[in-house]
C-alpha cells in the first residue's frame, strides 16, 4: 500500500480556513508545504507529533503564539513561516473578495493584528538542533535570542527580520559554525555586536538594519571574514 509522505499544496491561494487538529493522522509525513495560501488562525499543537523534516506554512495569514510542540521536532531541518501579516490582498483579489469574511473574525479585522507569535528563538530553540533554514519574517515574535541559539551547529540560513524580539546579541551566536545568511534587522536589539562573530567563517550575508539600539564600534573580526559579501547595520547607533 502507499504511505502519504508529502503534502504540497502552495503557490496557488486556494485553500482557504484553518488547519484541523486532524493532521496529526498524516503519521508519515515528513514534509509539509501550504506556502501561499489562505489559511488563517493558530497552528494546531498536533503539527508537533509528525515526523517532520520540511515545514512550509510560509504567506498565510495565521496568528497567535505557535504551540510549545514545535519544539518537538528534533528532526525538523526547514521552517518557513514568513509573511503572516501582509497576504490579506493577494487571497482577496484571488478569490473574489470571499476572504474577507474569513479576514475579519475576532480582533483580526482588517488583518491589522496577523502574524505568529511567541519566543521563537528562546531556551527552547536548542531542541530544534537539525534546522539548516529557519524563516520566520515579518510577524509578531518577541522574547530574546537566547544562549543556547549555540547549539544549531547546522543551521545555514536564518532570516528573522521585522519582528518584535528585544535582546542583545548572546556572544554564543558565533558558535553557529555553518551559518551563512543571519538577519535580525528590523527588531529592537541593543548593545554591542560581539567580537566573536569573527568566528563565523561561512557568513556571507550579515544583516542588523533597522533596530536602533546596538552601539559601539563594528567588531574588525568582521572585515577579516572572507566569505562575507554583504553587511548592513544602518539605523543604529554604531
Amino acid at each position: 500500500f502507499y504511505v502519504l509522505r508529502i503534502l504540497y499544496l502552495s503557490d496557488e491561494y486556494s485553500l482557504i480556513g484553518e488547519i484541523p487538529a486532524e493532521i496529526s493522522r498524516l503519521d508519515h509525513v515528513d514534509s509539509i508545504s501550504l506556502r501561499k495560501n489562505c489559511l488563517y488562525g493558530t497552528l494546531p499543537p498536533e503539527l508537533g507529533e509528525l515526523p517532520l523534516k520540511y515545514l512550509g506554512l510560509a504567506e498565510n495569514a495565521f496568528s497567535g503564539f505557535i504551540p510549545e510542540t514545535l519544539f518537538n521536532l528534533t528532526s525538523v531541518e526547514y521552517v518557513f513561516l514568513s509573511f503572516q501579516n501582509g497576504n490579506r490582498w493577494n487571497c482577496t483579489r484571488s478569490r473574489g473578495g470571499i476572504v474577507d469574511i474569513y479576514y475579519s473574525h475576532g480582533d483580526q479585522a482588517q488583518g491589522a493584528n496577523l502574524g505568529l507569535q511567541g519566543k521563537i528563538l528562546g531556551d527552547k530553540i536548542s531542541n530544534l538542533s537539525s534546522l539548516r533554514t529557519i524563516s520566520i519574517t515579518k510577524n509578531q515574535f518577541s522574547g530574546t535570542i537566547s544562549t543556547d541559539i549555540s547549539s544549531l551547529k547546522q543551521l545555514e540560513n536564518m532570516y528573522a527580520e521585522s519582528n518584535k524580539i528585544r535582546s542583545s546579541i548572546p556572544t554564543e551566536i558565533a558558535l553557529m559554525e555553518n551559518i551563512r545568511v543571519l538577519d535580525l534587522s528590523q527588531n529592537y536589539l541593543t548593545g554591542e555586536i560581539p567580537q566573536d562573530v569573527g568566528n563565523l567563517k561561512r557568513l556571507e550575508y550579515f544583516a542588523l538594519s533597522g533596530n536602533g539600539g546596538l552601539s559601539g564600534p563594528l567588531p574588525s573580526s568582521l572585515f577579516e571574514l572572507k566569505s562575507l559579501q554583504y553587511i548592513y547595520v544602518q539605523e543604529n547607533s554604531l
